[in-house]
């Protein structure tokens, strides 16, 4: 019995050398930690050494932060574009769809002289181009066009029918011209008697 005892007690004192082996460690550690600069750094180089590293990577991080400030920018300013294109797009579409329909014959968006004329209207105006003034103001030229043209014809057939007119009576006259005598030549009752004729 003696012998448990003293094995209690021995293990009793080995565990109270343990406790007090970790509080002297803990002490050591707490009065280190007490001559530490702001409980981890050594000396004032450390601490100055940390805080440049720390504003180094704050600097590289605004950095990297307005970078992606302007790239978002970037891309919200895309997104914008993009859906007012598109709105754009929609619009022209709905648009031309409702003037195809009106004008679907073939003087207009069947016939490709026509439907060059209007492409390049619409590009050039888009959905502000009023389609039935254009489509007015391209009939009235046609009719202007066919209408000058039909009065050039006729000119030209007057003309023609003027100078067949003329070439007739200029042939008429050479003929007459060659039956009469040469009024130098003659004597005073030869050309009475030439007119006498006539009269």
């Amino acid at each position: 019995m003696e012998n448990l005892q003293e094995t209690n007690q021995n293990e009793i004192s080995e565990n109270n050398t343990d406790v007090s082996q970790t509080q002297v460690s803990q002490q050591g550690q707490n009065s280190e930690n007490s001559e530490l600069i702001l409980g981890k750094f050594k000396s004032v180089e450390d601490l100055t050494n940390a805080y440049k590293n720390m504003e180094s990577q704050h600097g590289q991080q605004s950095k990297e932060i307005g970078e992606l400030r302007k790239k978002a920018e970037m891309l919200d300013g895309l997104q914008k574009k993009f859906n007012k294109q598109v709105e754009l797009f929609s619009g022209a579409k709905e648009y031309v769809t409702n003037i195809v329909n009106k004008y679907d014959k073939e003087q207009y968006f069947k016939n490709p002289e026509f439907n060059k004329l209007y492409q390049e209207a619409f590009t050039a105006l888009g959905t502000n181009l009023d389609t039935d003034k254009f489509v007015t103001l391209l009939d009235n030229y046609v009719e202007s066009r066919i209408g000058l043209h039909e009065k050039e014809q006729s000119a030209k057939s007057e003309t023609e029918n003027a100078k067949s007119q003329m070439q007739f009576s200029d042939s008429a006259i050479k003929k007459d011209t060659k039956a009469l005598p040469k009024v130098q030549t003659m004597t005073p009752e030869m050309v009475d008697a030439f007119v006498a004729k006539y009269i």
